[in-house]
């Protein structure tokens, strides 16, 4: 158990799991808009991390790629098969 401030001000006990915020070493029970606002804060923040790893797969795979002009010869003189295949590699080592 231990001590935190209810929404009326009061001292009060409550158990371990309950959620509460801390300021100045101060226990404050947290609110369900508290604890909503923070779970939308969580999700946003994961669905930027999701963004920021996916960008960085895209810019591997663009640069593993090459340009479309080196693509072209690389078709050219290998063929649309080994470019398919050189494609599908580059995507497995970064994966979406």
């Amino acid at each position: 158990m231990k001590e935190a401030i209810n929404e009326a001000g009061k001292k009060v006990q409550v158990s371990e799991n309950t959620p509460v915020k801390t300021i100045d070493g101060i226990n404050y029970i947290l609110t369900k808009a508290d604890q909503d606002e923070m779970k939308a804060r969580e999700d946003q923040w994961a669905t930027k991390q999701q963004e920021r790893q996916r960008s960085a797969v895209i810019s591997a795979r663009r640069k593993e790629y090459g340009s479309a002009e080196s693509q072209l010869e690389e078709i050219a003189a290998n063929g649309l098969n080994a470019w398919i295949d050189r494609i599908n590699e580059v995507n497995r080592r970064n994966p979406l």
